[in-house]
């Protein structure tokens, strides 16, 4: 092992702050934190909670340090990236092998300095019954499938849209103020399509509104409203 491992493992070893700080760039970043002060503060915060650090390994690469430990009855894996000998970003990872694969984020002054897009958002609605809710959602023309690692989480995807159906037990449809606005490019259709399929929940016929649209609602056995609307300019609409 290298001497930056050495002095690693024996610093979390030894849960000693002091020599840590040794190891760590002045804009050190881990979650949350910014810099040596912040970093520090966090793990003497955490240390001070009577959490005491076993077990400890460590694999130095090229440009990371892959660490794994187990902190009190907690098992943490972490990507510790390295430039010219200091740490300079932590990342925690769901395993070693995650860890491996992490990218930097680099210095925030400089990841902040790169442009920007958002490309999609994807709306999380809390459902009861994840299993009830893919099938509501199936009737109504979406791609359906739960999460593969076994939560309770699954995903509804039709065109380029994306919905995430989160498991609530304990949800009550009545106090759910969750909603979504779906633009479409025939509110008439899609609600055709949703009648004919007559899902649970409750359906309404689109209507002209004054801000332009011409809108329809749905909602969800779980009281997730979907709002759906499209364009009064369409030349192809039906006659009134």
């Amino acid at each position: 092992m290298s001497e930056f491992g050495v002095r690693l493992r024996a610093a979390l070893e030894r849960s000693d702050t002091a020599a840590f700080n040794q190891l760590l760039h002045d804009d050190v970043t881990w979650g949350d934190c910014a810099g040596r002060d912040d970093v520090l503060r966090f793990a003497e915060h955490t240390l001070s909670t009577g959490a005491r650090i076993s077990d400890v390994t460590v694999d130095v690469s090229d440009d990371r340090v892959l660490v794994s430990f187990a902190l009190g009855s907690n098992l943490v894996h972490q990507a510790m990236f390295v430039v010219d000998g200091v740490i300079t970003e932590i990342c925690d990872a769901a395993d070693l092998d995650h860890a491996s694969t992490m990218r930097p984020i680099g210095s925030l002054p400089d990841a902040a300095s790169r442009p920007i897009r958002l490309d999609s958002v994807s709306p999380i609605l809390a459902v009861r019954n994840l299993d009830a809710a893919l099938g509501h959602y199936r009737t109504l023309g979406f791609d359906v499938h739960a999460d593969e690692g076994g939560a309770a989480y699954g995903f509804a995807e039709r065109d380029d849209l994306s919905l995430h159906l989160a498991e609530d037990p304990a949800l009550d449809p009545a106090g759910n103020g969750c909603a979504v606005y779906l633009y479409v490019n025939d509110a008439d259709a899609l609600y055709a399509q949703w009648r004919a399929a007559r899902p649970a929940g409750r359906l309404v016929a689109p209507v002209d509104t004054d801000y332009g649209l011409r809108e329809g609602t749905h909602v969800d056995p779980d009281g997730n409203l979907l709002r759906f609307g499209s364009s009064l300019s369409r030349t192809d609409r039906p006659p009134a």
